[in-house]
């Protein structure tokens, strides 16, 4: 991401592993951004605010979506199904949008039906970890794999896909694209 482009606001909603580790990550960052955090349960969204991961625990996901450049999905499929109807009047206009869960059509079909492919990546993370939750999170987790990015087009989808390598490559994240939009 260049630093004109660098988000100053991040949203990640869903603090476990995943979500917790790109919360690390991006905290870990010589500069980072601030990361507003949210969990559906409150005390994973405490120990990442007490372990410095995010700057801010929102106690509702609708507080953060509407503040960031940049709101990342961590959640279960269903959650994530559910919060991106929920949140479409939310979104800043310009905010670039991204999921980490592991089926990728339902969401991309979501997206789809919702009007936003343009500005969505499908991210799926080949990483994980022995444990779960925001315990078992670390900053360094996305370093040891790769992350495939799906469903990039639309008429921003180079502006998208350049957004989205740069975000997850400075969380150590090495990327890997399918251009056909297909998990």
């Amino acid at each position: 991401m260049s630093p004109s482009s660098e988000p100053r606001r991040v949203a990640v909603l869903g603090l476990g592993l995943m979500g917790g580790s790109l919360a690390r990550a991006l905290k870990a960052l010589p500069d980072p951004p601030v990361v507003l955090g949210h969990d559906a349960l409150p005390e994973r969204a405490e120990a990442a605010l007490a372990a410095g991961a995010v700057d801010e625990a929102k106690a509702d996901p609708d507080e953060a979506v509407g503040l960031a450049e940049v709101v990342v999905y961590a959640t279960p499929l269903t959650a994530t199904l559910d919060l991106m109807g929920r949140h479409r009047q939310r979104w800043r206009d310009d905010a670039l949008l991204m999921d980490v869960a592991s089926l990728k059509a339902p969401v991309m079909n979501r997206a789809g039906a919702l009007g936003i492919l343009d500005r969505w990546i499908g991210a799926h993370p080949m990483v994980g970890g022995e444990g779960s939750g925001f315990e078992a999170s670390r900053a360094d987790l996305f370093a040891a794999g790769h992350v495939w990015l799906v469903g990039v087009g639309g008429r921003r989808g180079h502006r998208v896909e350049s957004e989205g390598r740069g975000l997850l490559a400075a969380a150590r994240c090495g990327c890997r694209l399918d251009r056909r939009g297909k998990p």
